[in-house]
């Protein structure tokens, strides 16, 4: 029979009422699942978080299905992991192929409910799905990627015309008959990247795409993200809308889409700007390959900016110093291939080159995406930060700078995937986060152990280091 694990939670909360630093006899506990309990060929669990600096799922978020009722729930906070490889997505029916998601096709899916504090969703990601007729999200989720929902039961369901996820414009259903302007609803924040391509299109070719018969759009002052087909402006540099605009950065209504003409030493965003849409400097002029970023050396981006896109300074090889004054802003790292920060990639080891300054807020999102991909990090109108070589990992399994109960019941399941059969082969970064006690694998003393660590110094507020916390243990 397999088995589950779980978190005793009444038991933990009883020793933090406490103030105690000792992790609760029963803090986990073994619980036999059905014995009815089936996954056939599908995964039951695993991790979907966007990776830190190499390719493969990276651990912050986590996903599970169950079984019975056909529901997927999928947990954590920031950005989902891209599963497209170099293969691409495929509009195939119902089944497939669906390059890399682990949920895409899968007939036993019959709903999906994300988490609060997931901010992506990835290309394809739950396409061909074709029982999936319910869908959860949250407000955290600020960008849905093309094809996500593609051949879905839900999808089939919607009426012709624009179809919305919760503020997120998905799709445009249905053909068009003539040339037609597009007015896209009020408190829209984000428009998927295959929002307008049709039901019909060759994602490839773009033939049958509804861009032909589109005049133009309406949208509002809300949106904070276009995404890469819409707002890359691949479509919208041959508009002569955009013709019309003088040099220098590209808005869309409240939006920075791109820049026009040759990109500066300094880029500095207008109080008031909302966001930075994916691929900002991706394109050169002709939307032909990548722009010439050489010359940029700093970026400063207002506390205004809620959402900073996938690929938005990629590859500006002397960027020195990038300063983010909003500690909420979501920084898109979903893309393995495109960062939103990097000087350089390298394709034949898919490592990124990072050698510039974020300068943020403590406890911001800057400084977990600084901790999570080993950039310089100094706290604005400071010299406190660290630099990528003093960045402890030890417990932080999530990468998002702090250690915490996610952390352990991350860590957690990587063990519960060991007993129960799933080989897991943990990249680098997972090995110095969760094996704390350096015995070369991770199973449940190191989750106990993070668990601890939390509880002494969150908790308890009696605060230990890692020396004397293994030292104990090994005594």
């Amino acid at each position: 029979m397999k088995r589950r694990l779980r978190f005793g939670a009444c038991m933990l909360a009883a020793a933090m009422l406490a103030g105690s630093c000792a992790v609760p006899a029963g803090a986990f506990e073994d619980e036999g699942a059905s014995e009815d309990f089936k996954c056939d060929s599908w995964d039951t669990f695993g991790f979907c978080g966007a990776s830190q600096n190499s390719c493969g799922d990276g651990a912050g978020i986590s996903w599970g299905i169950d079984s019975f009722s056909g529901t997927l729930n999928i947990v954590g906070k920031g950005a989902m992991t891209t599963f497209i490889g170099g293969s691409g997505f495929t509009r195939g029916p119902v089944g497939g192929p669906y390059n890399y998601s682990p949920w895409a096709g899968n007939p036993a899916i019959k709903k999906v409910v994300i988490s609060e504090g997931v901010t992506t969703i990835p290309y394809g990601a739950f396409a061909g799905c074709e029982n999936l007729t319910e869908i959860e999200i949250p407000e955290s989720v600020v960008c849905i990627d093309g094809d996500a929902f593609w051949n879905t039961g839900w999808y089939k369901a919607q009426p012709d015309g624009m179809v919305y996820i919760g503020n997120i414009l998905y799709a445009y259903k249905g053909s068009l008959s003539e040339k037609t302007e597009m007015t896209i609803k009020d408190r829209t924040i984000s428009i998927c990247e295959t929002a307008f391509v049709g039901d019909d299109c060759d994602l490839f070719s773009y033939e049958n795409s509804l861009y032909d018969m589109i005049s133009s759009f309406q949208t509002p002052d809300s949106i904070i993200n276009y995404g890469r087909a819409y707002g890359n402006v691949i479509n919208l540099r041959e508009s002569e809308w955009y013709q019309s605009q003088p040099d220098g950065i590209v808005y869309a209504d409240n939006t920075a889409i791109a820049i026009k003409g040759d990109i500066p030493e300094s880029i500095e965003f207008p109080e008031g700007t909302l966001g930075i849409t994916d691929s900002f400097l991706n394109w050169d002029n002709d939307g032909e390959g990548l722009a010439d970023a050489s010359k940029l050396k700093t970026v400063t981006i207002p506390e205004s900016v809620k959402y900073i896109g996938i690929g938005a300074f990629g590859r500006c090889e002397n960027l020195s110093s990038v300063t983010i004054q909003n500690p909420d802003c979501v920084i898109n790292d979903s893309d393995y291939y495109s960062k939103p920060f990097s000087n350089d990639f390298d394709w034949g080891t898919e490592q990124y080159t990072c050698n510039f300054t974020i300068h943020g807020y403590a406890g911001s999102t800057a400084e977990a995406y600084a901790r999570k991909h080993g950039v310089s990090f100094r706290v604005i109108g400071t010299d406190e930060g660290f630099e990528p070589e003093d960045i402890d990992t030890k417990g932080d399994f999530n990468g998002d700078g702090d250690i915490s109960v996610e952390d352990a019941q991350l860590t957690l399941m990587i063990y519960t995937m060991s007993i129960s059969g799933r080989y897991i082969d943990p990249d680098e970064s997972w090995a110095l986060a969760a094996d704390v006690n350096q015995d070369e694998k991770i199973d449940l003393l190191d989750a106990m152990l993070i668990l601890k660590y939390y509880v002494c110094n969150k908790v308890a507020k009696k605060p230990v280091t890692w020396e004397a916390l293994l030292q104990e243990t090994a005594e």
